[in-house]
């Protein structure tokens, strides 16, 4: 049924969604039961598991080594093992392919270097990222359409080297960075795009705990 294994993440999405903006719940695949249905962890939010309803439609979007892939399905069973609470699922099929650059677009303030197709060096300061891009401002004026590869640091240990297309520009009105462009990935790897993935949900985790005051 998927080109997924055991321990891969599920994100569980709400019929209300998007009207809720709300993140989504995750979860972990746990156990294939036959072509149809499959057994996954109950989410856990505030360390208290997240009481799912029963025959009720969720958009499950699997991490795959293809990708990432959807469907619709309904939760028709909850067990528990041990410590460990899961959660029968009834899938529809088939699967659909989740294009990245639908994803959730992070706000952020994140120093990065570039390349230009010159060769040459260049800062700025991204803006926003998602998995299928990001929007920057720096000093130098880019041509639409122009390459640049990107150097992005998302942690200490994490340093990504990506290609980029500018799709955009406009002015920033800051004096040091007055120009801001949109650019698109190109020749990425489905594992990088879930290293960005990943990077912006756990900042998103982060910011919704300082918020609370956790």
């Amino acid at each position: 049924m998927l080109a997924t294994t055991i321990g891969k993440k599920v994100e569980i999405y709400p019929q209300d969604f998007h009207e809720q903006k709300q993140w989504p719940y995750v979860s972990q695949v746990q156990e294939f039961v036959d072509e149809n249905h499959i057994k996954i962890s109950a989410p856990i939010q505030k360390g208290m598991v997240v009481p799912l309803q029963l025959y009720q439609p969720y958009e499950f979007v699997f991490y795959t080594s293809k990708g990432l892939w959807s469907c619709m399905g309904t939760i028709i069973h909850r067990d528990r093992l041990g410590d460990l609470h899961l959660m029968t699922v009834g899938v529809t099929l088939p699967l659909k392919k989740v294009q990245r650059r639908s994803f959730y677009r992070m706000s952020c303030i994140l120093p990065f270097q570039y390349k230009d197709e010159n060769k040459e060096i260049h800062t700025g300061i991204i803006k926003d990222v998602s998995g299928g891009g990001f929007r920057f401002i720096n000093a130098k004026e880019l041509a639409l359409g122009q390459i640049i590869t990107s150097k992005i640091l998302l942690s200490p240990t994490q340093e990504l080297h990506i290609k980029g297309k500018i799709l955009s520009g406009d002015q920033s009105y800051v004096e040091l960075y007055p120009y801001e462009y949109r650019v698109q990935f190109i020749e990425v790897d489905s594992n990088t795009q879930d290293l960005i993935i990943e990077y912006i949900f756990q900042e998103e985790r982060k910011r919704r705990s300082r918020e609370r005051g956790l």
